[in-house]
């Protein structure tokens, strides 16, 4: 496995989405955990890319985890 910091922007922010949502789900989270791409968006451009990091874990050159760290 290898982890990789990424940009915050568009398409890892719609991929972490992703993530999170399937994550949220399988956890049983409530709907107002539920958080749509937009959310995350908002954070970035709220706090300014420099104050976000986002990564991804790989296994096999696949996507397997993601975390973001507002700093």
């Amino acid at each position: 496995m290898t982890c990789k910091v990424v940009p915050a922007t568009g398409d890892n922010l719609s991929l972490f989405a992703k993530i999170y949502t399937s994550t949220m789900l399988r956890a049983g989270a409530a709907q107002r955990w539920l958080l749509p791409v937009d959310h995350f968006i908002s954070i970035v451009q709220q706090l300014g890319a420099e104050r976000i990091t986002l990564s991804f874990a790989y296994l096999d050159g696949e996507v397997e985890a993601g975390n973001i760290m507002m700093h």
